[in-house]
């Protein structure tokens, strides 16, 4: 009888223990990923913030210069860290509209500084996860140009 009782308050105490663990290492790799996508952003970003002002320049062409630029200064990767890696993209693109005071899509003229769109994006089997940051390009030249 006694052994029947053990056994029934050890059953339940060792699946509640092994239930936290699990839940812990799930937090513990969801967290991690957080992390990583946050890097990656935050990468992207000053990557971009460090390419040449395109006067009129398209999220494509941005796009085009952070993957270049990234490639030459970026960290080597295993290929199974590359496949872990989250995918970056310059998602969207407004210019400055200095009579309004605002920034707003297309552009009809150059009033020197563009905010760039950057979302990271992660696919696993939970389905994709994304997160998304913004920089401001200034043109150096128009801003010589204001303090004459």
């Amino acid at each position: 009888m006694e052994v029947l009782v053990g056994i029934a308050v050890m059953v339940p105490l060792t699946l509640a223990s092994v239930s936290g663990l699990l839940l812990g290492m799930k937090v513990s790799s969801s967290t991690q990923t957080d992390q990583r996508m946050e890097t990656e952003l935050t990468a992207a970003t000053e990557d971009l913030a460090a390419t040449p002002y395109l006067i009129c320049g398209t999220a494509g062409e941005y796009q085009q210069m952070l993957e270049a630029w990234s490639g030459k200064l970026g960290v080597e990767r295993t290929p199974q860290e590359q496949a872990r890696r989250p995918d970056v993209g310059v998602t969207g693109i407004e210019y400055w509209d200095a009579e309004r005071s605002r920034f707003r899509p297309g552009c009809p003229g150059d009033d020197g500084a563009q905010r760039l769109t950057v979302t990271v994006f992660r696919r696993d089997a939970d389905g994709i996860d994304s997160i998304r940051g913004t920089v401001v390009k200034r043109n150096p030249d128009a801003r010589r140009r204001g303090a004459r």
